[in-house]
């Protein structure tokens, strides 16, 4: 049984205020603790910086809690946004991916992504886009249905590792990556599929991001 469950977080946002694509990203985050741990958990935020190769990722930041007691707690954890610099000016505008990734002794249990839309601010930007990017017309909105994969680990400090759940959790934890992928093949091939998985992926811009999104795990 797992000793922490992650059971709410929330993308802080301010109403009618646009995120730009180097903003800062703002998780409040609610677990539960069945026992205390003999170790920190460690807390991972990363930027999919493109669709064709994790060498693009981009780590924002790393946090470590303890000690961690029975109980239930709470925060907010808070990183740097992305530098543009280092993205591929051909993936800065469109789809992407930011992943909250959890660790305790140096395991992965559980990973979070949220989809990203980077998308000019207005409409006629958005039908005719410049060549190169203009990063201060862009804005940022963050899909409110996050994708959970849980992967088994061994809880207990002494006790031999159990065998990497990389194999069994692969396609779960490649999932956002795939995905985002079918959407940008399809942008060639078929628009109207793009534009509907857009609308299902996000809500309509006039809500979206005016509202703090929330996600129940339990």
């Amino acid at each position: 049984m797992a000793k922490v469950q992650i059971t709410a977080i929330e993308v802080l946002s301010e109403p009618g205020v646009d995120f730009k694509v180097c903003d800062p990203f703002r998780f409040k985050i609610r677990f539960e603790c069945h026992e205390d741990l003999v170790a920190d958990l460690d807390w991972r935020v990363i930027y999919v910086g493109s669709s064709l190769s994790s060498t693009q990722d981009q780590e924002l930041d790393e946090l470590c809690t303890g000690p961690i007691t029975k109980g239930t707690h709470e925060f907010i954890l808070e990183v740097p946004g992305p530098d543009p610099t280092r993205l591929p000016a051909a993936e800065i505008v469109g789809v992407t991916v930011v992943l909250l990734r959890v660790f305790y002794l140096e395991q992965e249990f559980i990973r979070i992504g949220y989809y990203i839309n980077n998308e000019y601010k207005t409409e006629e930007m958005r039908n005719e886009p410049p060549e190169m990017p203009v990063i201060e017309e862009l804005r940022r909105l963050v899909c409110d249905n996050p994708r959970v994969t849980r992967l088994s680990i061994n809880w207990e400090e002494n006790s031999p590792l159990m065998p990497s759940p990389e194999e069994e959790a692969q396609f779960q934890a490649d999932q956002f990556e795939h995905e985002l992928d079918a959407i940008l093949n399809a942008a060639d091939t078929d628009p109207a599929a793009v534009s509907a998985a857009f609308d299902e992926i996000f809500a309509p811009p006039p809500v979206f991001g005016t509202e703090h999104d929330e996600m129940a795990l339990d």
